[in-house]
């Protein structure tokens, strides 16, 4: 143990006076009093005794002077050296996707020991700069720059908490070349806290004043339910499957419940036990599950999960997945022209009904399905497709338009192959070539987006004005071989789905991390979404007229599998580990506080 001052030793010049003030006390004068005669035998045998006898049966002396000598040694500062480091700068970063929230047998998630581990460095630093990146697929977090103050970087480190996301530490590199230096002096070392999943981009990272590397958790056992899917019967019932992988070796033993909600506490609806194998993964299949139709969202959980080893389960959060209904997307056409076999032929193989038919989109000879003075929305038709040659009067729908009506042509080709260019509309065909007799190459309006060209030159676009959706294909599908190919109905199928869509989702499942594609037609305010949700469960979407529900998965794939090891990558460099100071002055004053509150018993 090591002092900086001596100086306070000059206080202990008042243990003398202490011991004086016992032995010098004054004594009172003696009165005979006969009560006391029995007494006075026993006076002389305690008159008697020594000096030194006196000394010793005086506790609470000794505890005055113990009490002077801590607060003495706590005035001159004692300290011990210890391993720690010493100067410079320190950058953590703190993985934070999912996998590190696997439990180890300690109880204690990886994130938890890892930041414990970052905790201990701060603390046996000295004269350090600290700063906190944190990172997971869903971004990329400062929380610290350069702080000093060791009691706010443990804060900071402690509020940290994971994801459902897959990891991203590759993509901090920005904002650690941000944060380290560009001079040796003052050059920052990186601390990676991560497991052994994340680990594996250890590599990848570069750092100017050096790096090291923590591996949080061991190996561990683990059930994913990795997602839940439905379909609907035509008897009204459903037929549920859910998606479970045994990330162990082991095999292991669980139930499978359906609840009718967003948690285990709706109404239970189904149940199995299950049984996989070593790495094995299976659907759990329910048949004819009598769901509420009134219900929107259903919920799987895995429980009393039993590995043959004895291990326990180490991830929670990929216990439970939720599906939800979708918007039901309504679907009702009419084919305005001269009639097209190939276009009513591929309408019924999309929809399953038969289109109806009008020469014009005005008016219609008078019948029970007509439009005759009345628009085509109050109607019911809410998709319109014009065959070549016919162009629209009416802008108040959704349309689809083969041929040159209705579009600015800026040239005329002859025979040609256009080609599908990879967009929203032509999901599985991109590359797709179409041989035409006659094709128009068609000035793109504001807004829109080409999905059909010929040498970059557009032949087809889509887009959406005044709230209607519009579709032009600049050929006329007679004088091609598209409908004779089996991707004439996917085509079909995409661009009915795109003009009849209201939903403001282009899909109602995502995962953790990953940003959520919203429809251009989407009226919300955009500052207040979380376009790449952290957390998986249930969220909505909408405003005060309209509401649409989404799932956010856990993301199983890369996260489920707690099995991956790695080890810890220490190196040693001008700011590694040296000899720190570790100051006792707390201690001393707290050992002599309690021997004050000791002294104070006794007295009493």
């Amino acid at each position: 143990m090591i002092f900086e001052s001596l100086l306070p030793l000059f206080f202990l010049a008042a243990v003398p006076v202490i011991i004086l003030l016992y032995l010098l006390k004054p004594r009172g004068e003696d009165y005979l009093i006969s009560s006391n005669l029995l007494w006075e035998k026993l006076l002389k045998n305690e008159q008697s005794k020594t000096f030194f006898e006196k000394f010793v049966h005086n506790i609470l002396m000794y505890l005055q002077i113990l009490i002077m000598i801590l607060l003495v040694v706590a005035l001159m500062s004692p300290f011990i050296k210890v391993d720690g480091q010493r100067g410079g700068r320190k950058i953590f970063l703190i993985d934070t996707s999912g996998s590190m929230q696997h439990v180890d047998h300690t109880g204690k998630s990886r994130l938890e020991e890892a930041v414990a581990h970052a905790c201990d460095v701060v603390q046996n630093a000295e004269d350090t700069q600290f700063s906190i990146v944190t990172a997971d697929a869903a971004g990329v977090k400062l929380l610290a720059v350069d702080i000093t103050d060791t009691n706010s970087a443990v804060q900071t480190l402690r509020q940290i908490a994971c994801s459902d996301s897959g990891d991203a530490l590759a993509a901090a590199q920005n904002m650690l070349d941000t944060l380290m230096g560009d001079t040796a002096q003052n050059a920052a070392k990186l601390i990676v806290c991560t497991d052994g999943k994340g680990a594996l981009a250890y590599d990848e990272l570069q750092s100017t004043g050096g790096k090291e590397l923590y591996v949080a958790g061991e190996p561990s056992e683990n059930i994913a339910n990795e997602y839940t899917v439905f379909t609907r019967r035509e008897d009204g019932l459903y037929d549920v499957m859910v998606s479970l992988t045994n990330y162990s070796a082991a095999e292991a033993s669980f139930d499978v419940s359906l609840y009718d909600g967003d948690t285990t506490d709706g109404k239970l609806i189904a149940l199995r036990q299950v049984q996989l194998a070593p790495s094995e993964r299976t659907d759990c299949l329910f048949e004819a599950v009598a769901w509420d139709e009134e219900g929107e969202v259903l919920c799987s959980c895995i429980d009393r999960i039993s590995f043959a080893d004895g291990a326990k389960d180490s991830l929670a959060r990929d216990n439970v997945s939720q599906a939800v209904k979708g918007r039901q997307q309504w679907i009702r056409g009419m084919l305005v022209g001269r009639g097209n076999t190939f276009l009513e032929k591929a309408y019924r193989a999309v929809t399953g009904e038969q289109i109806a038919k009008a020469e014009t989109d005005d008016a219609l000879a008078q019948d029970t399905d007509t439009l005759m003075r009345t628009p085509l929305r109050e109607m019911g038709y809410n998709v319109v497709i014009y065959d070549a040659e016919t162009k629209p009067q009416r802008t108040d729908t959704n349309r689809l338009i083969f041929g040159a009506a209705g579009a600015a042509v800026t040239e005329t080709l002859e025979n040609v192959v256009l080609e599908m260019t990879d967009c929203d509309l032509t999901a599985g065909l991109s590359g797709f070539t179409i041989g035409v007799n006659t094709a128009y190459c068609l000035a793109l309006p504001e807004g829109a987006k080409s999905f059909l060209s010929y040498d970059g030159k557009c032949v087809g676009y889509y887009r959406e004005v005044d709230g209607y959706r519009e579709v032009v294909a600049g050929f006329d599908i007679r004088e091609s071989d598209f409908p004779l190919c089996a991707e004439f109905p996917v085509f079909l199928a995409n661009a009915m789905i795109y003009l009849s869509d209201t939903s403001w989702l282009s899909s109602n499942i995502c995962y953790a991390g990953e940003e959520i594609a919203l429809q251009p037609w989407a009226e919300l305010d955009r500052t207040q979404f979380e376009s790449r949700p952290a957390k998986a469960g249930l969220y909505s979407i909408g405003n005060d007229t309209y509401q649409e529900d989404y799932v956010v998965r856990f993301q199983t794939v890369t996260e489920s599998d707690g099995r991956i090891a790695a080890a810890s990558v220490s190196e040693e460099d001008g700011l590694g580990i040296q000899k720190v100071k570790r100051t006792l002055k707390n201690l001393f004053l707290m050992l002599a506080l309690v021997f004050l509150k000791v002294a104070v018993y006794i007295s009493v």
